[in-house]
């Protein structure tokens, strides 16, 4: 097994007496001893909805031609529990009986979902004749078993000379080759029904744990800062609970939503549901059209290009905070650490940089979905109707963060929502003169053409690697000559003539611009010159790195003009400094 990259671990139990996943080695229903079972990292197990149980059913059937494996794998059980795992787009583990009985993932090729085997999955799959099986009693890892099927991603199981499965083998391109060796052979736990009842009586003591951790946490936070208290509502699971957690806590919060703008309509509905039925103080900071007018300027936002936040969040947010609460804020937030890594990191108590006076919290920072999941149906929350689609996040609709097989279950449900979308995309292909792949296969999800993610993606899928300068200079309408001599770098731009603009820029490089026949910028460590568009710059002493200060001057430069007014620089310049002249900051 791989090392564990997470900064805390779930250890999963399963209960064999009651048949349900527990939190403790102790099942707190019969009194009996759970089964450590292992997942994949970090076992952030949830429970299936009916959205998933139809991507299953449908997977399952574009593979074998019949949903024949829905009923032998035991999923129409109640308690059917998912697991993502990572892949290029989505995967998930399905468990059912205490056993991964194989994989879901999105095939971006086909668009479908599909079936992955495992053992136990595979075993039953040749017990039922599903499945064409290659007879071996010993393989290697990708070893070449037979010429191409013209079936590419068609599935074979290598069974030895007692039937047995040993091994999956897939058709890639030209061969068939084994994919996996199965080196275990899991089996299930217990066949007993269980519910999602059984499931709350078997985990009753660590439910009542944790939201007694969390409840107190919320409560000495509170009294330490003696600061107002706001719950931020985003219409999530995660937000839900940490709202009805801060409640428990005898606390009735100030509860803040921002809209986007880019939020579902069931999103929408739900935060104000929820507000209504607790009946609490509400408002809405509302990003208004601040999204939509500004990717004309800059394009579709990317993992690696999240301007988006700053624009649709972080800027509205901030200006909200700082005018309704000068002194600073307690906010409570649904984050998870079992979300990402960075988040695992943050631990319960963090400030945002770009939000320096609000003191964030999340008491169920160390929750799991299960966890959440449980206390939420237990207390009967009013829950988001997407998670019963499918969906495993909620958020703007087209956050590049999210993953194809999302995006095609938004089409599905909000096709006008998307068209409105796909609109700007095509605007955009264009312009970066982009082929068809770059929308159909969501290539626009990276800035950079040379990131990993965008790479593997497209070495998938045949297609030929973006010119990095191409892309960036038709973004930016802006392209660059770059020069670098001992002590000089000279940068020659083609375009717009932005370089003027780091006058009004020089003191982030702690300089001082001056206006002679040209416009000169100097510090101690560095002079520099800027004159019909070509920007010189010289070392005067050797500490500086020369080259950090050139591009760090040209992108200031290029921000200032393409400035778009979310003010989130003026907000929170420490010393008032900023003041914006004709929509511009100086």
């Amino acid at each position: 097994m791989r090392k564990n990259t997470w900064p805390f671990k779930i250890k999963r139990y399963w209960c064999p007496n009651c048949n349900v996943p527990t939190e403790t080695s102790l099942c707190s229903k019969c009194g009996g001893k759970s089964i450590k079972v292992n997942f994949s990292e970090p076992a952030d197990i949830r429970p299936a909805f009916n959205g998933d149980l139809d991507h299953i059913k449908e997977a399952l059937t574009y593979e074998f031609g019949t949903s024949n494996l829905f009923t032998k794998l035991y999923l129409e059980n109640e308690l059917v529990f998912i697991n993502k795992t990572v892949h290029y787009d989505e995967m998930k583990e399905i468990i059912v009986n205490g056993a991964v009985v194989g994989r879901l993932y999105f095939d971006v090729k086909e668009m479908k979902w599909r079936w992955r085997l495992n053992y136990l999955s595979a075993k039953i799959a040749v017990n039922e004749g599903l499945v064409d099986t290659i007879r071996r009693d010993h393989v290697k890892p990708l070893e070449v078993l037979k010429g191409a099927d013209n079936n590419p991603g068609k599935e074979y199981v290598v069974v030895n000379s007692s039937n047995d499965p040993i091994a999956l083998a897939m058709s890639h391109g030209n061969s068939v080759r084994v994919q996996t060796i199965f080196r275990e052979k899991p089996e299930f736990i217990s066949l007993k029904r269980s519910t999602f009842q059984d499931l709350l009586k078997a985990n009753e003591y660590a439910l009542k744990r944790a939201i007694s951790r969390s409840v107190k946490h919320v409560t000495l936070m509170a009294e330490k800062v003696q600061l107002p208290l706001v719950v931020s509502y985003s219409g999530g699971k995660d937000s839900l609970v940490a709202l009805d957690l801060t409640l428990e806590a005898g606390i009735d919060p100030f509860v803040l939503f921002n809209d986007t703008n880019l939020e579902l309509p069931e999103t929408i509905k739900n935060v104000y549901d929820v507000v209504n039925e607790y009946s609490l103080d509400f408002e809405v900071v509302d990003a208004q059209n601040k999204f939509w007018e500004s990717v004309n300027f800059f394009g579709p936002p990317a993992r690696d290009y999240r301007w988006c936040c700053k624009v649709a969040k972080l800027a509205p947010i901030g200006r909200f905070y700082k005018n309704r609460f000068p002194n600073g804020v307690l906010t409570i937030v649904g984050q998870r650490g079992f979300e990402s890594t960075d988040r695992a990191k943050s631990g319960s108590v963090w400030r945002n940089r770009w939000i320096p006076s609000v003191l964030n919290i999340s008491p169920i920072q160390e929750w799991d979905q299960l966890l959440v999941w449980m206390y939420a149906k237990n207390k009967k929350l009013n829950v988001n109707p997407l998670y019963n689609f499918g969906f495993d996040r909620l958020g703007c609709y087209m956050c590049p963060a999210a993953n194809i097989a999302e995006y095609q279950l938004i089409q599905k449900i909000h096709p006008e929502l998307w068209n409105k979308w796909l609109q700007i995309l095509k605007v955009w292909q264009q312009k970066l003169e982009m082929p068809e792949e770059w929308i159909k296969y969501h290539l626009w999800r990276w800035l950079n053409p040379d990131v990993p993610g965008r790479r593997r993606l497209e070495q998938y899928l045949n297609i030929k690697k973006s010119d990095w300068r191409k892309e960036y200079t038709k973004r930016s309408n802006i392209s660059i000559d770059y020069n670098e001599e001992d002590n000089k770098i000279t940068l020659k731009v083609y375009g717009p003539p932005v370089l003027e603009n780091i006058i009004h820029q020089s003191k982030i490089l702690n300089a001082v611009a001056t206006v002679e026949e040209s416009i000169k910028i100097s510090s101690n460590s560095f002079k520099g010159e800027t004159n019909n568009n070509i920007i010189t710059f010289r070392k005067i002493n050797n500490n500086v790195n020369l080259k950090e200060i050139a591009i760090k001057g040209l992108k200031i430069a290029i921000r200032w003009s393409y400035c778009v007014n979310c003010y989130n620089c003026a907000t929170w310049c420490p010393t008032n400094a900023i003041a914006f002249i004709m929509n511009k900051p100086n």
